[in-house]
């Protein structure tokens, strides 16, 4: 089997953080808080579906023009849309971004709190 084929088994590749690495169990979350917001489900976020994340998730914009500069600052290829690996990178690059900091303060992706095996919970809502 190809590396990537072995990859493809955990989910496929993921970014890089810089000195130190995202566990499965965050990159698995991040992918499910995606697709439950793709809501059209065609593998990216527009700006809609990221507005209504945010508002999903009791963080609104303050106004249509920060929705847009967060938007922009997440679709790094200038597609119009955000993909999961854009997403993904902004979440673990991210760390000042507004909507980011709630976020994070809203699902823990803390060790002791997910557990391991079996016992593992996923995402923890604050």
């Amino acid at each position: 089997a190809s590396a990537l084929e072995g990859l493809a088994v955990f989910g496929g590749p993921i970014p890089v953080k810089m000195g130190s690495e995202l566990s499965a169990t965050t990159v698995t979350d991040l992918r499910s808080l995606f697709a439950k917001f793709d809501i059209d489900g065609n593998g990216t976020m527009d700006i809609k579906e990221l507005v209504q994340m945010a508002e999903a998730l009791g963080y609104p914009f303050k106004s249509s023009d920060e929705a847009s500069a967060t938007f922009q600052h997440m679709d790094k290829d200038g597609t119009g849309r955000i993909t999961e690996n854009e997403f993904i990178a902004w979440w673990v690059h991210e760390k000042d971004d507004e909507l980011r900091k709630k976020l994070g303060e809203q699902f823990k992706f803390s060790g002791d709190k997910l557990g391991d095996g079996s016992g593992s919970r996923g995402v923890m809502f604050g």
